[in-house]
């Protein structure tokens, strides 16, 4: 009877609804109306299509205590598709809403780091949902940024996967993304003031980002931060020597500008998080490096990473974790038959973290890697434009799982989500990236 009575009232006044709006439709149109067809919508689409052939990938066998090898193989995947819009109404205010589609037809088994296997039956999610607003017209000094996008920490974390030149983004990134955000994507729901301070015809520049986020992590099936919160407080700053890397303030970042650049950019970064579920503490302090002169690209980045937990008895001490990671990554342009360029790619990865027992125990405690792990990737990539390239590559991977042993998950090294523990492979690899 309450469903009945709380319906009947509902209907006529949905009817009225529309029939207000038939009848409104037929006059002038509104100037709300009016404002949105001035609205400037721009499509985004790109996509990176890989084919590997995988070597000395091992997995791990508990009952018997040893890695055992897999076949090696060849495998085709979709590994990125971004699709969406950016749409300005004016001047001062834009948005843009980018969906993903990752990892398409990738097997668990190839030696690729990467998200979870998107299957056989693969899914479309969100990939970055924000506005950003220009506070003073006609200033890049004050930008005020909000919705879901990625904390300002990072160059590596910050650059499109589309525009790196390494066969796949230096994987230094997951490791500050976890402890940043707790995720691979590295996204979190927050908001950033930010800007930059350049005069026309200057060699000096500067850009800063300040924002506040709140990450999940894993409480609640990764939907919370447990019954203790704290938000996630993250800076940037940026000088800019020589040419700047933008003229407008802007959140996106690329590395090589095909000669049009002749600059260096330095970089300092700190993120800092009180207590919630998982830990007591959590802080991250980096810097990186972009450095652009003619044909040659030089970018490096070095994050150190430390919580603080305590351990489950009373009156149990105070214990801290740390750990570091970065890249360093160096490219040529080499300008082939006048319309084409190609770039031989050298970049070298390392993540460092606790060998101990006792320290990588407390690591796990508060959600950290441990142990190392190091990649270096050697290839070619081939121009046809800036936005599509072909990429030839290979990728050796080395790990040391420390006091942890045989079938520790301590790292990426030894660790894929479908599979559990393995002892990834080295992997040749040739890929597409279209960016339209």
């Amino acid at each position: 009877m309450v469903k009945t009575q709380l319906f009947r009232p509902a209907f006529p006044l949905a009817v009225l609804m529309l029939l207000a709006v038939a009848l409104f439709s037929q006059n002038e149109q509104p100037e709300w109306r009016q404002r949105l067809k001035t609205v400037k919508f721009q499509p985004v689409l790109a996509v990176q299509l890989w084919s590997s052939y995988t070597v000395d990938q091992k997995i791990y066998n508990a009952q018997t205590g040893d890695y055992e090898p897999v076949d090696d193989r060849f495998n085709l995947q979709i590994r990125r598709t971004r699709l969406g819009f950016k749409a300005r109404p004016g001047e001062n205010f834009s948005f843009q809403a980018i969906a993903a589609l990752d990892l398409v037809g990738r097997d668990a088994l190839t030696a690729q780091h990467g998200g979870a296997n998107n299957g056989s039956t693969p899914e479309f999610g969100l990939w970055d949902a924000a506005f950003q607003w220009r506070i003073k017209p006609g200033s890049e000094a004050f930008y005020l940024s909000g919705g879901y996008f990625r904390p300002p920490f990072s160059r590596e974390s910050l650059t499109s996967g589309m525009q790196v030149s390494s066969m796949e983004k230096s994987w230094s990134q997951r490791y500050v993304r976890a402890q940043l955000t707790g995720t691979n994507p590295g996204r979190a729901m927050g908001l950033q003031l930010g800007g930059l301070l350049h005069k026309a015809q200057q060699p000096l520049a500067f850009s800063y980002d300040l924002g506040i986020f709140n990450p999940v992590f894993e409480a609640y099936s990764g939907n919370s931060s447990g019954s203790r919160f704290s938000p996630l407080l993250v800076s940037r700053v940026s000088v800019h020597l020589g040419d700047p890397e933008f003229a407008r303030y802007s959140q996106s970042h690329k590395l090589n500008y095909f000669g049009k650049r002749k600059g260096l950019t330095l970089s300092v970064q700190g993120a800092a998080q009180g207590e919630t579920s998982l830990f007591r503490a959590n802080y991250a302090l980096g810097a990186d490096v972009l450095f652009n002169y003619g044909p040659l690209n030089l970018d490096a980045e070095w994050s150190l990473l430390r919580r603080t937990g305590r351990r489950q008895e009373v009156q149990a001490p105070e214990f801290s974790v740390s750990g570091q990671t970065g890249h360093l990554r160096l490219s040529y342009n080499i300008r082939a038959g006048g319309q084409y360029v190609l770039e031989p790619v050298l970049m070298l990865m390392q993540f460092d973290g606790p060998t101990h027992a006792a320290d990588q125990a407390e690591a796990k405690t508060v959600g950290m890697a441990s142990g190392r792990e190091s990649a270096l990737d050697v290839g070619l990539n081939w121009y046809f434009g800036p936005d599509l390239k072909l990429m030839l590559h290979y990728t050796h991977h080395n790990g040391d799982a420390g006091a942890a042993g045989a079938g520790a998950t301590v790292n990426d090294f030894f660790y894929q989500k479908e599979t559990g523990a393995i002892e990834r492979g080295d992997w040749l690899g040739l890929g597409l990236v279209a960016i339209f």
